[in-house]
């Protein structure tokens, strides 16, 4: 058994927390940074799982006294980072964003805001700076395990070790399996996939949600097991010193293969999955071979990065907050800035552990005054944070309030949010629920708007300009449903909203009443590529699924398009395809309420800043434009349509969120009416044509 004090942990500690502060600085190199806290976890199994072993040993194992000493780890460095937070996010944080602010500091301190921002955003396709305690995700994991793993330990260790062994090796294997392969998986059958893929994630082992992670932590409580089993190889009585070499050979290469992952990983890697094997066996490897003398454990007992590990806890807490209210402030930091804030935030956390962590972890400290710390600060954390939200976020502070002219444009068309996601039209028999806009007292009906969400705030111009050409149109659509014949995509409502019949429908209409034009709009990346990121995506496939990937939702986009244009080129009718419109990187109510100023040069150029560039707009199209332009040499019939001269200045080479008197969008990628009309001229040019 080793001894009590390995200081190369502390090391290793250094090791996983300042890759993470590195990565979220936004220092490119660090790409991989974020494998900082598969580092956390494996040392958390093997310490917990250790402790645990040792208090067992000497017959003192306590439930209580164990949630206690957690407490004691946790809670109060958390509790003081939170109650600084609070004031300065009152004071920075627009009303919806301190809504969501104080939800996580109640779910940070009830240990569930992995769950809470897994449902609300991906880990990697949020600026920092509007969720200041996203980083507390992996304390919730954390204090689950805490919770749960020493039931799961009394349990089956005392019945048997052999089968808590057996039973912590099955644990790994199947939530590694189930990170990599969750998403293949069913709840009817044929409850697998035929078409299985190689990597295939569902919601239930996304980024930051438990169950595809507790393998990480079961592997390091597989090392405290292997360290811990009396007479093993590892022992240091059993260790010869002719081993020195083959202990320094693995744990050398355990600490290359962490250095590997936080310069090589990225958020192009799909993850969890096999590809965090890589920090985590070299972390496992780290713990098993760096004895004494070995390269390895000299390099993570220096005093520097044992200081840094002591204090990792506290700088792992402070630093996202940090980082988050800078940039909300707007406050441009350049990388040399870095060489100043973060040893001012690793003395920030050495002052934290030195006062705060310190004292209640020490093993004479008062039972009592941890209990009235915590009790204390619930009972006043809580339910300001409970009165923030029901109060909307604070909503009539002065600095807060947007002219009306902006704000009230933040909503979509009343009328086309009527006529849209309206259950079942995707039957026949309800075909007569479809919405007519223009002259609607005219027989003849003369086009088709069909779409997804981003077609609704259209409705007020086509009707306009319907009205305006004497012309009759049709007006439909499914949310998340792209206008592409044979296509499936991946949602749990097809019995009201079936996208697949839909599209069926529209091309029987178009057929039965001779309709010669089909306006399409629809946010097409959001099948082929998500956002920027890689994340948000609506797989489709070309057959009723419960998985899919990119690679076969876009074989099935490339497919639905060539049906959709050969179906309607059978007949006679020209589709005029609306490209997609630039998607923005924020929501345009946050940039709004970051923008505003009463001087409107300043209100321009924070709105100029925040707008998405032009390259990036190119760059989340290229694949969706490559297909248009391609299947446009294909298909006579195909009108493309394009508004990114009207949105896109390449002067300032931005994509506009709109102007200082209303915004051009309801959020990221839906256009707001006032967004809507200024593609006018554009439009009435095809209504000239029909």
């Amino acid at each position: 058994m080793y001894k009590n004090y390995r200081p190369e942990i502390d090391g290793l500690r250094a090791l996983a927390v300042l890759p993470v502060i590195l990565y979220h600085a936004g220092i490119e190199i660090f790409k991989g940074g974020f494998v900082g806290v598969d580092i956390f976890f494996v040392i958390s199994g093997y310490l917990i799982t250790t402790i645990i072993l040792k208090d067992i040993e000497k017959n003192n194992f306590r439930l209580t006294y164990f949630y206690q000493r957690r407490a004691r780890r946790i809670l109060p460095a958390l509790i003081t980072v939170i109650a600084l937070s609070l004031p300065v996010a009152i004071f920075l944080l627009p009303p919806e964003d301190l809504m969501n602010f104080s939800k996580s500091v109640i779910s940070s301190l009830t240990f569930w805001s992995n769950f809470q921002f897994s449902s609300e955003t991906g880990y990697f396709n949020t600026p920092g700076e509007y969720k200041p305690l996203l980083h507390t995700w992996s304390l919730s994991i954390e204090e689950q395990f805490y919770i749960f793993y020493p039931l799961f330990f009394i349990l089956l260790f005392k019945f048997k070790k052999k089968f808590f062994n057996l039973s912590l090796i099955l644990i790994f294997i199947l939530s590694l399996f189930f990170a990599q392969w969750s998403g293949n998986f069913n709840r009817t059958y044929p409850f697998i996939d035929t078409n299985l893929q190689f990597y295939s994630q569902s919601a239930f082992s996304e980024f930051m949600m438990p169950f595809g992670r507790i393998w990480e932590l079961a592997l390091g409580a597989i090392c405290a097991m292997t360290i811990n089993y009396k007479n093993n190889y590892f022992s240091f009585a059993r260790i010869k010193e002719k081993e020195n070499f083959l202990f320094n050979i693995f744990s050398l290469v355990g600490f290359l293969l962490i250095f590997f992952s936080i310069f090589y990983l990225s958020t192009s890697h799909p993850y969890p999955s096999f590809y965090t094997l890589i920090p985590t066996l070299g972390t496992a490897l780290i713990i098993l071979f760096s004895r004494e003398n070995t390269l390895i454990q000299k390099i993570l007992s220096n005093k520097i990065l044992v200081f840094c590990g002591l204090i990792s806890y506290s700088a792992y807490l402070f630093h996202y907050p940090i980082f988050s209210f800078i940039k909300y402030l707007n406050v441009e930091i350049k990388i040399y800035s870095y060489f100043y804030l973060i040893p001012l935030i690793l003395l920030i956390s050495f002052l934290n552990w030195k006062w705060v962590e310190k004292p209640f972890r020490k093993k004479d400290a008062s039972v009592s005054k941890l209990i009235k710390f915590i009790v204390f600060s619930y009972l006043i954390i809580i339910p300001v944070c409970f009165f923030i939200y029901s109060g909307n976020g604070l909503d009539k502070r002065q600095k807060f309030e947007l002219p009306k002219n902006i704000s009230n444009s933040f909503v979509f068309e009343k009328d086309g949010k009527n006529c849209f996601d309206i259950n079942y039209i995707h039957q026949k028999q309800n075909e007569e629920k479809i919405c007519k806009i223009g002259k609607i007292e005219n027989k003849k009906i003369d086009f088709i708007a069909f779409g997804d969400s981003h077609l609704i705030n259209f409705y007020p111009l086509l009707d306009v300009l319907a009205i305006k050409h004497n012309k009759k149109g049709l007006f439909l659509g499914y949310h998340g449903c792209p206008p592409l014949i044979g296509v499936y995509p991946l949602r749990p409502d097809q019995n009201e909203k079936n996208c697949y019949e839909l599209n069926k429908l529209v091309l029987e209409i178009a057929k039965e009443n001779n309709i010669k034009n089909l306006i399409l709009v629809s946010r097409w990346t959001y099948y082929t590529g998500g956002d920027a990121q890689g994340d948000n995506i609506q797989y489709l496939n070309l057959k009723p699924a419960r998985s899919s990937n990119k690679i076969l939702s876009r074989e099935a986009f490339e497919k639905g398009l060539d049906d959709t244009l050969k179906n309607y080129a059978n007949q006679n009718t020209t589709i005029h395809l609306v490209e997609q419109l630039p998607f923005q990187k924020i929501d345009a109510k946050k940039i709004y309420y970051r923008s505003f100023d009463n001087n409107s040069k300043i209100f321009r150029n924070n709105l100029i800043k925040y707008s998405v560039d032009v390259k990036e707009h190119n760059q989340l199209q290229l694949f969706v434009n490559k297909i248009f332009k391609k299947i446009a040499t294909k298909y006579s019939n195909l009108n493309l349509v394009n508004f990114d001269d009207i949105f896109c200045d390449k002067k300032i080479k931005k994509c506009l969120i709109g102007n200082e008197n209303y915004s051009f969008y309801v959020d990221k990628g839906h256009l707001t009416v006032e967004g809507a009309n200024l593609t006018h001229e554009k439009i009435s040019i095809l209504f000239r044509k029909f």
